[in-house]
């Protein structure tokens, strides 16, 4: 793969197409071949991927099309898209000490759904309406004394973004 972008290189285009560039490699050289990709249009080169591999394109791609059965469904930069999708709730993966006691007070927060902890120390949080959503859950966590480590998004891949558009 990497030889093959290197005589696609060789001739400096402004443009080139790959074609599930990452197939075959292992995961280092995916990670070195995907930092590639990523560096080219910094160097004058648009890059147009075609994969299937949807998680493997976030780390190479700004903005996305999503084509189905022939179809354009969406376009433009992956948190756009998510935010487009309307009616769907937010999940979240929060890691916070004590976090049975943490659940509690996320729920008391109006715009959470639903808590499950779902290992000693993290819990998953589904947001009705994100509106107002950060600001009390920045508040929370600078108040809760043992200490919150991480607040992940849990649907903002492009995975569950194609998923939603085509369901």
């Amino acid at each position: 793969q990497r030889v093959r972008l290197a005589q696609a290189l060789a001739h400096r285009p402004r443009v080139v197409l790959l074609d599930e560039p990452m197939t075959g490699l292992d995961p280092v050289a995916r990670r070195e071949l995907g930092a590639t990709i990523a560096g080219l249009p910094g160097r004058g080169v648009g890059v147009v991927v075609s994969s299937h591999v949807l998680h493997e394109l976030e780390s190479v791609a700004e903005r996305v099309v999503f084509v189905h059965q022939g179809r354009v469904l969406a376009d433009g930069r992956v948190a756009d898209l998510r935010e487009e999708l309307p009616g769907q709730p937010r999940r979240y993966r929060i890691v916070a000490g004590e976090a049975r006691a943490f659940a509690g007070r996320l729920l008391a927060v109006e715009q959470v759904g639903g808590v499950a902890v779902i290992a000693d120390s993290a819990l998953e949080v589904t947001v009705r309406e994100t509106s107002g959503f950060a600001a009390a859950l920045t508040e929370l966590a600078a108040a809760w004394s043992p200490g919150v480590s991480e607040i992940e998004p849990l649907d903002e891949d492009l995975g569950y973004v194609f998923g939603r558009l085509v369901s």
